[in-house]
C-alpha cells in the first residue's frame, strides 16, 4: 500500500504492523471517526461526546461497533460545568462547543472528568486492551484534556491529536505546545496527516504521535537498520 498522508493511510499502517486489536479512546467523536471505524472495526471504542445533539448518530453509525458512549466532557479536572454550542456553517446544526464555568440562556449543566479519573472506572467493569489509540479532537481544549490524561498515556502506544497552526497561547503556537507536552511525557511526532487550508494557508493538521517504545520498532524506525534504499524514498505528490 502507498502510504498517503491522511488518517486513513497512517491508522492502516500500524494496523497492518501489530498483531492486537487496541482499545480506541475516541475524544470529540462528533457524529463518528470514520477513520478508527474502518481500519479497527474489531476493536473497542471508548467514545467521548458531551453534545447530546450528536447521540442518536453515534448510536446509528457505530451499530456494528464494540462501543460505549460517555456523556461528558473532559478536561484537567473534575467538576460541574456548563456546555455551550454553536454553529458555523448556518445550518443550525451543532457545529463546534466548549465549556464555561458560567450559566447563562444558552448553556446546559455538563459533568467535566479527568481521563484519568473514568479509565480504572472503566477497567473496573470490562478489559481494556492495551496499549491504547488515543484520539482527541475537541476544538481548542486538547492540551488540558492531556493534562488530564497523564497516567493514560502511560498505557497508550498512539496519540492522534488535531492541531490549528494559527493560534498562540502563552507565547507558543499550539503545535508547539502540544508537541512539547506529548515530548515530555515520552512520544515522538511520527506522522502528519489531514492537511487543511483556508485562503491557500496551511491551517490545520492532524499530529500523530507513538511512543517512544513503540517507535523503536523496525516497522516505524526505518532508519535503524542502517541499510539505505533509494527505491524505499518517496516524495509525495511530486511530478
Amino acid at each position: 500500500m502507498t502510504r498517503l498522508p491522511t488518517k486513513l493511510s497512517t491508522l492502516q499502517y500500524i494496523k497492518d504492523h501489530i498483531d492486537f486489536n487496541p482499545t480506541i479512546i475516541d475524544i470529540g467523536v462528533q457524529y463518528e471517526t470514520k477513520e478508527l471505524k474502518t481500519v479497527f472495526c474489531e476493536s473497542k471504542h471508548l467514545l467521548f461526546e458531551p453534545v447530546s445533539e450528536y447521540y442518536p448518530s453515534i448510536r446509528s453509525n457505530y451499530v456494528n461497533i464494540d462501543h460505549q458512549i460517555f456523556e461528558i466532557a473532559l478536561s484537567n479536572c473534575n467538576q460541574d460545568s456548563f456546555l455551550s454550542t454553536r454553529s458555523l456553517f448556518g445550518s443550525g446544526q451543532v457545529s463546534h462547543s466548549n465549556i464555561s464555568d458560567e450559566e447563562s440562556l444558552n448553556t446546559r449543566p455538563i459533568t467535566v472528568r479527568k481521563l484519568d479519573s473514568i479509565i480504572p472506572e472503566i477497567q473496573r467493569e470490562t478489559t481494556l486492551i492495551e496499549p491504547f489509540i488515543l484520539k482527541i479532537d475537541v476544538d481548542g481544549v486538547e492540551l488540558q484534556i492531556l493534562e488530564g490524561s497523564t497516567e493514560t498515556l502511560a498505557k497508550t502506544f498512539c496519540v492522534i491529536v488535531e492541531t490549528p497552526l494559527n493560534v498562540e497561547v502563552s507565547h507558543l503556537n499550539i503545535f508547539s505546545e502540544r508537541f512539547f507536552f506529548l515530548h515530555n511525557n515520552g512520544f515522538v511526532l511520527w506522522d502528519i496527516v489531514d492537511f487543511c487550508y483556508y485562503k491557500d494557508n496551511l491551517t490545520q493538521v492532524d499530529l500523530v504521535f507513538l511512543s517512544q517504545s513503540f517507535k523503536r520498532k523496525l516497522d516505524f524506525s526505518p532508519w535503524s537498520d542502517g541499510n539505505f534504499q533509494a527505491t524505499e524514498w518517496v516524495t509525495f505528490l511530486q511530478s
